[in-house]
């Protein structure tokens, strides 16, 4: 019944993008798990973690006619895979892994909701199946045009570490190295 009733409330936000749904149901308080996966400059490469215990806190405040409504995310994770160069048993580098995470601010419109194994060869939109990234690196993952390719990798400043993990998801779709 549960699952039902989700994908009634994800059909609701069609409308959005699905990393917005996603974001979405994360505030209104129906999304228990997510991965997300982010690049870490400090550390050179992608961490993913595994959230899960994800929680919402909404306050209200009411002054004359005017109503402030604030929304604040929460959530428990644990590191599902570490690509950086950082050492996660020095407790300054977990420092600096949890500073880098803090200091992230992307917007909806910044992220993706990518399907790890394609719809179309036995995927599915179930959340252990979705990873969230940085929308040009989702393109980057899907373009075949060299030229694009390119200037995408240029822009973003990829080590050879990163385009191993964007190769890995390329691979899912058949498409050769970038």
């Amino acid at each position: 019944m549960k699952s039902r009733y989700l994908t009634s409330l994800y059909s609701l936000f069609g409308f959005l993008q699905e990393e917005e749904a996603i974001a979405a149901l994360w505030a209104a308080g129906y999304l228990e798990k997510q991965m997300m996966t982010e690049y870490l400059s400090k550390g050179g490469g992608l961490v993913t973690i595994d959230l899960h215990h994800l929680r919402r806190r909404v306050e209200s405040t009411i002054i004359g006619e005017t109503i402030k409504v604030s929304i604040s995310l929460s959530g428990e994770g644990m590191l599902d895979e570490n690509d950086t160069n950082l050492d996660l048993f020095k407790n300054t580098e977990i420092r600096v892994l949890e500073k880098e995470f803090n200091e992230m601010y992307l917007f909806a419109s910044d992220v993706y909701c990518h399907h790890y194994i394609p719809l179309h060869l036995g995927g599915t939109d179930k959340f252990n199946n979705l990873r969230i990234l940085h929308k040009e690196v989702q393109q980057l993952i899907h373009l075949t045009q060299n030229e694009t390719i390119g200037v995408l990798k240029n822009r973003l400043g990829l080590t050879e570490l990163m385009m191993s993990k964007i190769n890995q998801y390329r691979e899912k779709y058949a498409l050769g190295p970038v």
